[in-house]
């Protein structure tokens, strides 16, 4: 809570020292917030997880686990907050390759709910519905 309250506090004053609309800002600032969220969550993959392999099993609460679970907690506030707004754009498949994710040519994906992109192989052609939700896993 208070983080958002400084941030448009930050905003009102920025705005007011450059002498723009506060309206004008805001599209601005949710862009940077959602790049640097990317940033965090890809950085933050490729350093505690790396890649996933198939086969892999992570025993329940061993630090592979609290490093798995991290990046997938940071995987649902990417999939809550601005993947939406770019689901169905090329931005979406420049993320999931960022991430891991084999993806071809020609791919439609519009859907921001897709999970340990390393596991995951989209092949031509392949159009990915918004309701879709794809979890190359399971848990035991």
């Amino acid at each position: 809570g208070g983080c958002v309250v400084a941030g448009v506090f930050a905003m009102y004053e920025a705005a007011s020292i450059v002498g723009v609309s506060v309206p004008y800002c805001v599209p601005v600032l949710v862009t940077v917030s959602a790049l640097a969220l990317s940033f965090v969550h890809i950085v933050t993959k490729w350093i505690l997880v790396g890649r996933y392999t198939p086969g892999l099993v992570i025993r329940l609460w061993s630090l592979s686990f609290v490093r798995y679970w991290i990046v997938d907690r940071l995987g649902d506030i990417a999939s809550s907050t601005y993947l939406p707004l770019i689901s169905g754009t090329p931005y979406i498949i420049l993320y999931y390759k960022l991430l891991g994710c084999h993806i071809g040519a020609r791919v439609y994906i519009n859907t921001p709910f897709i999970k340990c992109l390393d596991l995951v192989h989209i092949g031509d052609d392949t159009c990915i519905g918004e309701n879709a939700w794809i979890q190359p896993y399971q848990i035991q």
